[in-house]
């Protein structure tokens, strides 16, 4: 981690948060500030989580319904608060993020479109899509093309994952 450098955590999922707080204690890692807290695409709101597992560090969760991700049902539905990155800034006055991470399991779409009033700070942009959904990955390409990004690397991943090709595409903000 670069000296000085700020990070908010957001993971909806309470065996996951509890793990994740347990690695920020046992690193003496202070300047990592957890939430648990899903992102989303909107003004501060309840939902429900879809959990598809219960087992600590998990993933292929989705708010709102079965995850796009997923090959079962959910095991349980945990109440969660959603709220947007651009109202974390602009309503509850947290620093704008100059980087950010985004690997959700199927809505990494709705958050960048909700994140417009902080693209402007944002440097660089890592986002997980599924390779195979050209729709999405187009889709995200379009929205940070027009905030200014261009796409700077992508991995070269080749583990499926319930028939999903899980890649992370950097996005870059292009000189003025």
């Amino acid at each position: 981690l670069q000296p000085g450098c700020r990070i908010l955590a957001f993971e909806p999922a309470a065996h996951n948060y509890a793990s994740l707080c347990d690695n920020i204690l046992l690193n003496n890692a202070a300047n990592i500030l957890p939430f648990s807290v899903a992102l989303g695409g909107g003004e501060l709101a309840f939902d429900e989580l879809h959990l598809s597992t219960m087992e600590s560090g998990s993933s292929i969760h989705n708010i709102g319904g079965k995850s796009p991700w997923a090959i079962s049902e959910p095991v349980f539905r945990q109440p969660c608060i959603t709220v947007s990155i651009d109202e974390m800034v602009s309503r509850h006055g947290f620093p704008a993020p100059t980087l950010l991470k985004i690997d959700v399991d199927g809505l990494e779409l709705d958050i960048l479109r909700a994140s417009a009033g902080v693209m402007a700070g944002i440097e660089s942009i890592l986002v997980e899509l599924d390779a195979h959904d050209t729709e999405e990955v187009s889709a995200a390409t379009d929205v940070l093309e027009r905030a200014g990004f261009a796409l700077s690397e992508t991995s070269t991943r080749s583990k499926m994952i319930n028939a999903k090709l899980p890649r992370n595409y950097i996005w870059e903000k292009r000189p003025s």
